[in-house]
């Protein structure tokens, strides 16, 4: 679909690129978290509720929605241009805002940004309410035999049993490893745990090959990004007994190649694809990348960002109207899961009557956000890429 006839003349915001919404981003962030209500930032696609009509071939549009906008009931669409992500926890009118009203027209959210050069950067608000409660982790299945990606590993600190998710093996060409978090992993030398045939056994150990966090700019070079954290949460487990292993990922099976995502060149069309992952607590989950570098939380002066924010699925096949999918509910456990791009929705990926390619991982799993009544939850990931990267320098080897 041509997105240009849905732009009003003098807003050729197709063209924007992932630096200028990271520039706009950079210079206006501190400014954006200072109006009341806003609790994070993210780049990514304008996000059109679900109820709007779709635009007629003159550009107008039938019926537009009113009202909040939500993560839930609005959806990423083949016209929706690139934007800056602002969510609030309260969602104001514009009939709230000016003399006599509660709030001053100056504390509203601005709608469009504005680069030195002069570039127009749009603003997407999108109301969220975050809830601390926790959804319920239901009965942990372990494997029968070998153990690999997907599946659950146990850790014990002080005293208590902790479940995560094994991620995937990968190799530094000498030893073969198991991919998890760093916070499940913990200090060099833990012996790690999971059930095989019913008994509890170590399975391996914390090798102290792991990532907690990095700069920013040393992760995005040459990108704009000031007093700003890149979380990684990545550790390596030391396999005891490489026997009892297996490289398929349970649910998913043997994948295809990593996807290579360098941080120079991290691409807008990103958002809205279809992704997948399996965790030992929650089984398959499918969603979609809703927003690529969104700001969770701020302490002691620094931002800290996730590479990726995956949600629910949204909308139908391109080009017709979109609808509701199955709600995304990720659980304690699913902590160090895997995420790959599901060839199954990628569109362009059957040429000459050959079959698709499998699954490529592209994240690894460390977080979440609860949104909402508490029963949708937002995977927050990293490029996997960039854990093999730095996993591989020899500060880390």
């Amino acid at each position: 679909m041509d997105t240009r006839f849905y732009q009003k003349a003098g807003n050729d915001f197709e063209s924007l690129s992932f630096m200028d919404l990271l520039e706009a981003r950079d210079l206006y962030h501190v400014h954006l978290m200072n109006y009341p209500n806003v609790v994070a930032t993210a780049i990514g696609r304008y996000r059109i509720r679900s109820e709007d009509s779709w635009p007629e071939p003159d550009g107008t549009v039938k019926h537009k929605g009113t009202g909040p906008r939500t993560l839930s009931n609005s959806e990423v669409r083949p016209y929706s241009w690139p934007a800056i992500l602002v969510f609030v926890d309260t969602w104001l009118e514009l009939d709230e805002f000016g003399e006599g009203k509660p709030y001053d027209p100056s504390e509203m959210v601005p709608r469009t940004l504005f680069l030195p050069n002069g570039r127009k950067i749009p603003v997407c608000v999108i109301l969220v309410q975050k809830v601390a409660q926790r959804p319920a982790t239901p009965k942990i299945e372990f494997p029968l035999n070998n153990i690999g990606g997907g599946n659950p590993i146990i850790a014990n600190v002080q005293g208590q049993k902790h479940v995560a998710t094994l991620a995937c093996l990968v190799t530094d060409g000498h030893r073969t490893y198991a991919l998890t978090n760093r916070h499940v992993a913990g200090d060099p030398g833990e012996v790690m745990y999971s059930r095989l045939s019913g008994n509890e056994e170590p399975v391996g150990w914390s090798s102290g090959k792991q990532l907690t966090r990095l700069p920013f700019s040393s992760v995005y070079k040459d990108c704009p990004g000031r007093d700003v954290y890149l979380n990684l949460d990545a550790g390596l487990i030391d396999i005891e007994n490489l026997d009892r292993w297996t490289a398929q990922v349970h649910g998913l099976g043997t994948l295809a190649p990593m996807a290579d995502l360098p941080p120079s060149q991290m691409k807008l069309s990103l958002v809205g694809s279809r992704v997948a992952g399996f965790g030992a607590a929650s089984g398959r989950m499918d969603g979609e990348i809703t927003a690529l570098l969104y700001r969770y939380k701020s302490v002691g002066g620094f931002e800290y960002l996730a590479d990726f924010l995956i949600g629910p699925r949204t909308g139908g096949d391109l080009g017709k109207k979109g609808h509701p999918q199955p709600e995304l509910l990720t659980r304690p456990g699913d902590s160090g899961t895997l995420w790959v791009f599901d060839p199954t929705h990628a569109p362009n990926q059957v040429q000459d009557g050959k079959a698709r390619p499998g699954y490529r991982p592209f994240a690894l799993q460390w977080g979440a956000e609860l949104f909402g009544g508490g029963d949708t939850s937002y995977v927050l990931a990293t490029a996997l890429s960039t854990i093999c990267n730095h996993l591989a320098r020899p500060s880390h080897f």
